[in-house]
Protein backbone atom coordinates (compact mmCIF):
# COMPACT_ATOMS: atom_id res chain seq x y z
CA UNK A 1 0.00 0.00 0.00
CA UNK A 2 2.64 2.57 0.61
CA UNK A 3 4.00 1.93 -2.69
CA UNK A 4 1.70 3.98 -4.10
CA UNK A 5 2.05 6.97 -1.71
CA UNK A 6 3.89 9.26 -4.31
CA UNK A 7 6.87 10.83 -2.79
CA UNK A 8 7.16 14.53 -3.38
CA UNK A 9 3.38 15.02 -2.67
CA UNK A 10 3.72 13.12 0.47
CA UNK A 11 6.73 15.53 0.88
CA UNK A 12 5.42 18.73 0.17
CA UNK A 13 2.18 18.03 2.37
CA UNK A 14 4.27 17.47 5.21
CA UNK A 15 6.19 20.58 4.88
CA UNK A 16 2.83 22.62 5.04
CA UNK A 17 1.45 21.01 7.71
CA UNK A 18 5.17 21.92 9.72
CA UNK A 19 4.58 25.55 8.35
CA UNK A 20 0.51 25.32 9.74
CA UNK A 21 2.23 24.41 12.98
CA UNK A 22 4.88 27.04 13.51
CA UNK A 23 5.04 29.57 10.93
CA UNK A 24 7.62 31.25 12.20
CA UNK A 25 10.18 28.70 11.08
CA UNK A 26 10.13 30.73 7.94
CA UNK A 27 11.90 33.18 9.65
CA UNK A 28 15.68 31.77 9.51
CA UNK A 29 15.84 28.88 6.51
CA UNK A 30 19.58 27.08 5.52
CA UNK A 31 19.85 25.13 2.61
CA UNK A 32 21.75 21.51 3.03
CA UNK A 33 22.63 19.36 0.33
CA UNK A 34 23.45 15.21 1.35
CA UNK A 35 24.48 12.42 0.02
CA UNK A 36 22.13 9.21 1.52
CA UNK A 37 25.15 6.59 2.22
CA UNK A 38 23.91 3.40 1.61
CA UNK A 39 21.34 4.41 -1.24
CA UNK A 40 23.19 3.36 -4.14
CA UNK A 41 22.65 -0.58 -3.85
CA UNK A 42 25.92 -2.03 -4.56
CA UNK A 43 27.11 -0.17 -7.87
CA UNK A 44 24.56 2.69 -8.08
CA UNK A 45 25.41 6.05 -7.25
CA UNK A 46 24.19 7.05 -3.69
CA UNK A 47 20.96 8.97 -3.32
CA UNK A 48 21.50 13.30 -3.41
CA UNK A 49 19.03 15.39 -2.04
CA UNK A 50 19.50 19.60 -1.09
CA UNK A 51 17.13 19.95 1.82
CA UNK A 52 15.31 23.21 3.21
CA UNK A 53 15.89 23.34 6.55
CA UNK A 54 14.20 25.45 9.44
CA UNK A 55 16.92 27.10 11.51
CA UNK A 56 15.16 27.88 14.86
CA UNK A 57 13.47 24.12 15.21
CA UNK A 58 15.78 22.09 12.94
CA UNK A 59 12.67 21.32 10.62
CA UNK A 60 13.33 20.03 7.21
CA UNK A 61 10.57 22.00 5.23
CA UNK A 62 11.11 20.30 1.84
CA UNK A 63 13.93 18.37 0.06
CA UNK A 64 14.51 17.11 -3.35
CA UNK A 65 16.80 14.99 -5.46
CA UNK A 66 19.77 16.09 -7.19
CA UNK A 67 19.66 14.74 -10.55
CA UNK A 68 22.47 12.83 -11.79
CA UNK A 69 25.77 14.33 -13.28
CA UNK A 70 24.52 17.85 -11.26
CA UNK A 71 24.73 19.67 -8.39
CA UNK A 72 22.75 21.88 -5.86
CA UNK A 73 22.12 24.91 -7.93
CA UNK A 74 19.82 23.22 -10.83
CA UNK A 75 17.60 22.15 -7.81
CA UNK A 76 17.56 25.40 -5.77
CA UNK A 77 14.71 27.01 -7.99
CA UNK A 78 12.45 24.00 -7.98
CA UNK A 79 12.61 23.13 -4.24
CA UNK A 80 12.01 27.08 -3.00
CA UNK A 81 9.29 27.10 -5.29
CA UNK A 82 7.83 24.73 -2.71
CA UNK A 83 7.54 27.15 -0.25
CA UNK A 84 4.16 28.94 0.56
CA UNK A 85 2.82 31.51 -1.80
CA UNK A 86 4.07 35.03 -0.60
CA UNK A 87 7.19 33.76 1.09
CA UNK A 88 10.62 36.23 0.44
CA UNK A 89 8.43 38.98 -0.71
CA UNK A 90 8.33 42.39 1.17
CA UNK A 91 5.42 42.34 3.37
Amino acid sequence: MIDRVDPAEFDRLVGLWMLGREPSVLQALALDGKCLRGSGGGEGKPLQLLSLVGHRLRLTLAQRRIEDKSNEIPTLQPLLRQLPAGFGRAA
